[in-house]
């Protein structure tokens, strides 16, 4: 993941950053992320930047280090169960993520 921070960790600094949205990893205006889903959040922190093409290189860096079951399950939990960012963080604290 990033070089000190776990995903959960990313994921509620990330949610400070932009909108929590659903059904769609990113909302963007002109290539600036503007929202995005609980993996779009850890991505924006990770990358430390807002820009869409940043935003892209890092989401698939923390996708391939979670795993597509890790990746897939924070994708429900997102969309499918709408849990907050908080409760998807919490979950992954659990799993020591």
């Amino acid at each position: 993941m990033s070089d000190k921070l776990k995903p959960s960790q990313l994921l509620r600094i990330g949610a400070n950053q932009i909108k929590h949205i659903r059904w769609n990893t990113f909302r963007h205006d002109r290539g600036k992320i503007i929202g995005g889903c609980a993996l779009a959040m850890m991505a924006v922190a990770k990358s430390g930047s807002l820009m869409l093409k940043d935003v892209e290189i890092a989401r698939t860096e923390i996708w391939n280090a979670l795993g597509r079951n890790i990746g897939s399950a924070v994708i429900n939990r997102n969309d499918g169960k709408h849990q907050s960012p908080d409760q998807i963080a919490d979950w992954l604290e659990g799993k020591g993520l």
